[in-house]
């Protein structure tokens, strides 16, 4: 698929054919798509169940829920069932918080907020 895409180049004259990715952009959205697509999400669910470990009681809320909203028989579920499972999301946003898989990534503030008595303003 990526071979075969083509994109108009907005700064080419009007008029100029759609191109393909030269080899060094093809190999840049290879290399993109298995980090990004595979080492962070295993990364974040490894984290997720070393913290579950610590936590046997979360463990067990969380077990519970899944056993509750997935369709009895079924192994995996749907996306939909996921969606339902709240405590899980909770979980796996913790997980993340926690021990974020690309700590390079910044994070804002939602609302304000205050640290060693300086006020911290949302969005920082």
């Amino acid at each position: 698929m990526l071979l075969a895409a083509r994109v108009v180049d907005e700064d080419a004259p009007p008029g100029t054919p759609p191109t393909g990715m030269t080899d060094l952009q093809l190999c840049d959205e290879l290399k993109t798509m298995l980090l990004a697509g595979h080492e962070t999400t295993s990364m974040a669910l490894t984290w997720a169940t070393y913290l579950l470990v610590q936590h046997p009681e979360a463990m067990a809320k969380a077990r519970a829920e899944v056993a509750e909203k997935l369709p009895a028989g079924d192994a995996y579920g749907t996306m939909q069932d996921y969606k339902a499972c709240s405590y899980l999301y909770a979980v796996l946003q913790e997980g993340l918080r926690l021990m974020n898989p690309v700590p390079t990534i910044t994070r804002q503030l939602v609302e304000e907020d205050e640290l060693c008595g300086k006020k911290i303003p949302a969005g920082v």
